[in-house]
């Protein structure tokens, strides 16, 4: 029971996460079309939210898909070196992106 409870909730994060995505993409495009005027503060706050909130899907789905893993024990190939290298291929950039985009921005020089 507990590895279909891990199964359900990776599957539910994920399909979330490319619904958010999706989402977000989509405010994303309207901001940058200029599609709506005069409300470009509020659909920032809608695409930084929804981002943010892709993010945390994500970040569930791989948990579950942990849960996975360990509870299946013997006979995965989470411990072996090629899933490991392709586990950090995928999870290092995400990472590293996500504390560039937290570090504080310094200003630009200013052209004149």
């Amino acid at each position: 029971m507990e590895e279909h409870l891990f199964w359900i909730a990776s599957r539910a994060a994920g399909i979330a996460a490319l619904l958010l995505s999706s989402a977000a993409v989509g405010v994303g495009l309207t901001m940058g079309g200029r599609m709506v005027k005069g409300r470009g503060l509020d659909l920032r706050a809608a695409h930084e939210a929804l981002s943010l909130a892709t993010l945390i899907a994500i970040v569930v789905h791989a948990a579950a898909l942990l849960g996975i893993a360990h509870s299946l024990g013997e006979g995965t190939d989470a411990g072996t070196a090629w899933f490991l290298v392709c586990t950090a291929i995928a999870v290092v950039p995400a990472l590293v992106l996500l504390v560039v985009r937290h570090l504080p921005s310094t200003p630009l020089p200013s052209r004149s």
